[in-house]
C-alpha cells in the first residue's frame, strides 16, 4: 500500500469514525446505533433518522441533558440531607450566614429546576439550575467552619489535650504552691 501518512481514504476514515462514535456513545450512556442488517423489523416498516453531521440526534442530547439535570438534583438533595444530619448530630455547631445563604440558594435553585423541568422546552435551564443548586449545596456542606468541626470536634480536642496538658499543669501548679509556701516561710522568718 502506497499511502502517505497524512492522508486516510474516506472509506477507512468512515469505519474508523464509526468506532469512535460508538465508543463515545457508550461512554455517554447512549445505546449503540442499530445497523440495518441487525434490525428485527423489516426495513420498509421502520424509518431510522440518523444524525448525519453530529452522530447524536436532538432527542438523545435532550435525554443526556435531562439525565444530567436529574443527577445534579439528586446529588444536591443528598448533600443537603447530609448537612442536615451533621447539624442534628452536632448540636453546638455554629452555622454562618454564608452557609445559610448557600442552603437557601440551593433550595431556591432546586425549586426553579423543578419548575423548568415540568415546562416543555426548558431542559437546559433546568439542568443549569440543578447544577448550580448542586454547587451551592456542596459549598454549604464543605464550608471550612463545618469541616473544622467534623474533623476535630470538641470531644476529640479534650481527649487529645487533656493527657498532654494535665501532667504539665499539675507539675507547674505544685511548683507554684511550693514556691509560694517557701516565700511565705521566708517572710515570716524575716519578721
Amino acid at each position: 500500500l502506497n499511502r502517505s501518512p497524512s492522508h486516510i481514504p474516506p472509506e477507512d476514515l468512515s469505519s474508523l469514525m464509526g468506532v469512535v462514535v460508538a465508543q463515545l456513545r457508550a461512554l455517554l450512556g447512549l445505546p449503540p446505533v442499530p445497523h440495518r442488517s441487525h434490525s428485527l423489523v423489516p426495513r420498509d416498516r421502520v424509518l431510522c433518522l440518523p444524525a448525519p453531521d453530529t452522530a447524536f440526534t436532538l432527542w438523545e442530547v435532550d435525554s443526556l441533558v435531562r439525565r444530567q439535570a436529574a443527577g445534579a438534583e439528586r446529588n444536591s438533595w443528598a448533600s443537603l440531607a447530609a448537612l442536615a444530619d451533621v447539624v442534628t448530630c452536632l448540636p453546638n455547631i455554629l452555622l454562618t450566614h454564608q452557609i445559610t445563604n448557600h442552603v437557601k440558594a440551593s433550595l431556591a435553585l432546586l425549586q426553579q429546576s423543578r419548575i423548568l423541568a415540568n415546562q416543555n422546552g426548558h431542559v437546559e435551564g433546568a439542568a443549569r439550575a440543578a447544577t448550580s443548586a448542586h454547587a451551592h449545596s456542596e459549598a454549604a456542606f464543605f464550608h471550612h467552619s463545618i469541616l473544622s468541626l467534623l474533623y476535630f470536634p470538641g470531644e476529640q480536642k479534650l481527649a487529645v489535650y487533656l493527657p498532654l496538658c494535665f501532667p504539665i499543669a499539675l507539675t507547674v501548679s505544685f511548683r507554684f504552691l511550693s514556691e509560694t509556701f517557701h516565700y511565705i516561710r521566708r517572710y515570716k522568718k524575716a519578721n
